[in-house]
Formats: C-alpha cells, sequence, structure tokens
C-alpha cells in the first residue's frame, strides 16, 4: 500500500501570516490531487495562536471537498487545549486523548 503523501505545518502560524500559510498548503492540497489521501504534520509547530485552527479547519474543508482523507498528526498539546476548548475535536477529528 502506497505511502499517502505528507505535508508539514510551518514553525509559526499566527494572525500574521495565517492567510500565507492557508494559500500555500491550501496550494500543496490541490497538486496532490482530488481523491488523494494526505497527512500534514504538525510537529514543527511551535509558535501559533487560535488562527491555526482556522488554517486547520480550511484545510479540512477543501480536503472533504476535493474528497481528499486529511489526517492531522503530532499535534502539540497546547494547540489540543485550544481544540478542547472551542470545542472543534469532531471537526478537526483531532485525537485529544
Amino acid at each position: 500500500m502506497p505511502i499517502p503523501p505528507s505535508l508539514e505545518f510551518p514553525q509559526r502560524v499566527d494572525h500574521a501570516n495565517a492567510s500565507t500559510v492557508l494559500a500555500d498548503l491550501t496550494n500543496r492540497l490541490q497538486q496532490v490531487g482530488d481523491g488523494a489521501p494526505v497527512v500534514l504534520g504538525l510537529k514543527a509547530l511551535a509558535h501559533f495562536d487560535s488562527s491555526a485552527l482556522s488554517v486547520l479547519l480550511a484545510l479540512r474543508r477543501h480536503a472533504v471537498t476535493s474528497g481528499q482523507s486529511l489526517q492531522i498528526t503530532e499535534w502539540p498539546h497546547k494547540l489540543l487545549d485550544l481544540v478542547e476548548a472551542y470545542g472543534l475535536k469532531a471537526a478537526l477529528q483531532a485525537d485529544t486523548d
């Protein structure tokens, strides 16, 4: 079984760069192609605000619209805290356990 393509979040995602990050990752998702599974790693993400959640939600919507499966991995603990606080666990399919 082939390994799905992977994308990586940058080290910083906040209000200042969220639209740029979203545009870049959306473009990269489109390059993968409709229907393809994609892994999105958050390992590098060290500095963020709630804008990171907005980017993740938009990427999830784009993937669903394109028929792609988007698996988000390597969640920073503080980002999982925001996911829980905003009640977005199901929407982001975040493994917060």
